[in-house]
């Protein structure tokens, strides 16, 4: 192999690197944006339930 092919498989495997890097990024980033969000919900259900729970004892 001369040193322009080497250079050009080089170059391929730099680029796949920072792809497959920006696609794991991109899922994390979804996936934590679905977590937030569901524990968005879950914290606002909790606090109307202990909201009817304090109006229910007297609180």
């Amino acid at each position: 192999m001369d040193k322009a092919a080497i250079i050009k498989v080089f170059v391929i495997a730099v680029l796949c690197f920072y792809l497959f890097k920006g696609v794991l990024a991109l899922l994390m980033n979804q996936a934590l944006i679905r977590m937030e969000k569901k524990g968005k919900a879950i914290e606002a259900k909790n606090k109307k339930a202990m909201e009817e729970y304090r109006k229910t004892r007297g609180w």
